[in-house]
């Protein structure tokens, strides 16, 4: 940690939820100042101490306690034990543009979430330019946000984050929505602010915390259980990880009613999963030609569908069914080594799933020509999706995934909604195989 002063410290902190009583019972104990000793402890006799300039990394399994640390960490909940301290303006990074108003405009909005972060009205204002550039989102900065798609209402949210004078940012998760410039342009503000500032960060991609943080702790249950430099850490929770999915893949399986003898699959590879599918009805919008772009030019986007059954595109879908993704682009110019790809979000913005042209024709590439059509189709399996709405952003490339150049990307292009779906816990379901209980000799 060096020399540098301390601005993040906990000592001994814990948090438990009482899931015994009723919410009037707990409304009674709030007022009463009555913490609960009992109930469900999300988080256990944590304790850490973060210097100004350090960027730390917090890793575990989902329910480890990751976000309820950063929620004690911002005072945003009451630890039921232990205590937080914290040395500057602390900016939370968790559920961006959750305060904002729908009929208020990005700029109205602004000005409020500046004013919530602790900035007089005129130094908002005397910020506004750096803001609507850091959000690049054109015209939509003057219309209300109930407008945006989900990459926009990210894009004004973080823009707003990075210009409140921050100490401290708590960051969660959010590095994961977005397209992937904005993405970029998000991972380098962060690098520049740590010159500055600190950062805690929750992120389930490991190349992110590899590429932000030079410290890393891993939460298991509740508890500390490692914090050290990062490919250390992440090694560890890479095997833990390993070890619980492994423990759930040993636990006997349930009967369905169909054949789970050895290595048989519990139901056809085309037919739909029996306790998801036939109710994961998903209605599919039409292309938005007029979508947020973002690129250099030289390819133009000009059609994305999905396919069932052929070429036509389809207005209804089933989660779990085999679909084909048709992305099609129009070149101004020659391009040497075009890429076609996607990104499918949730409306909160997360990033899915995705894929692209380049492993197919990396060497082998196809030249697109002046006003010549290229085609890419993406042939996949659609998860079972939980209700909601969904967006799929296509774009085309030139170069390389390591080395490339954006020509056009559409953002939320096409938008899907889950109008039934079963799926209850998660982003995303995914089909049921068969799986044999390992009998081991008694």
């Amino acid at each position: 940690m060096g020399t540098d002063p301390v601005v993040i410290e906990t000592r001994g902190l814990g948090k438990a939820f009482d899931i015994s009583s009723g919410p009037l019972r707990r409304i009674l104990a709030t007022l009463a100042n009555d913490r609960a000793t009992g109930g469900l402890w999300a988080l256990k006799e944590f304790d850490i101490s973060v210097s100004r300039g350090e960027a730390v990394g917090i890793v575990g399994l989902n329910g480890s306690g990751k976000s309820t640390l950063l929620q004690l960490v911002c005072g945003t909940v009451l630890p039921t034990e232990g205590s937080v301290s914290i040395d500057g303006r602390i900016v939370a990074m968790l559920e961006l543009g959750a305060g904002f108003n729908p009929d208020f405009t990005g700029r109205e909005n602004a000005i409020l979430s500046g004013i919530a972060y602790g900035l007089e009205a005129s130094s908002i204002e005397a910020r506004m330019g750096k803001i609507e550039s850091f959000a690049d989102i054109g015209d939509y900065f003057e219309r209300p946000v109930r407008e945006y798609s989900s990459g926009m209402y990210v894009r004004l949210a973080f823009a707003v984050c990075a210009n409140v004078d921050a100490d401290i940012l708590v960051v969660d998760e959010v590095l994961s929505v977005g397209d992937s410039l904005f993405q970029s342009k998000c991972r380098r503000f962060i690098k520049d602010f740590l010159n500055r500032g600190t950062v805690l960060l929750v992120s389930h991609d490991a190349s992110v915390v590899r590429s932000l943080c030079t410290r890393a702790v891993l939460l298991e249950n509740g508890r500390k259980t490692a914090d050290g430099p990062v490919d250390h850490v992440l090694d560890r929770y890479s095997r833990s990880s390993k070890t619980s999915r492994v423990g759930q893949l040993n636990e006997p399986a349930r009967a369905s009613g169909a054949d789970q003898s050895a290595g048989g699959a519990a139901y056809s590879e085309h037919g739909f999963d029996p306790i998801w599918g036939q109710e994961n009805l998903i209605e599919v919008g039409s292309f938005n030609s007029n979508a947020l772009r973002h690129g250099h030019g030289g390819c133009l986007i000009t059609s994305c569908h999905f396919s069932a059954d052929g070429d036509p595109p389809a207005s209804q879908l089933r989660g779990g069914q085999r679909v084909t993704l048709h992305i099609e682009a129009r070149a101004e110019r020659e391009v040497a080594q075009p890429i076609f790809g996607f990104i499918f979000r949730n409306e909160s913005g997360q990033n899915l799933f995705g894929d692209n042209t380049f492993q197919t024709y990396m060497t082998d590439p196809v030249r697109l020509m002046p006003g010549e059509i290229g085609t890419a189709r993406f042939t996949f399996q659609l998860p079972y999706l939980p209700l909601g709405k969904y967006g799929l952003s296509p774009s085309v490339i030139e170069g390389t995934q390591q080395d490339h150049m954006q020509l056009d990307w559409l953002e939320d292009a096409l938008e899907l909604t889950v109008t039934a779906s079963e799926v209850r816990g998660g982003k995303i379901g995914f089909r049921h195989h068969g799986i044999r209980q390992i009998r081991r000799p008694s």
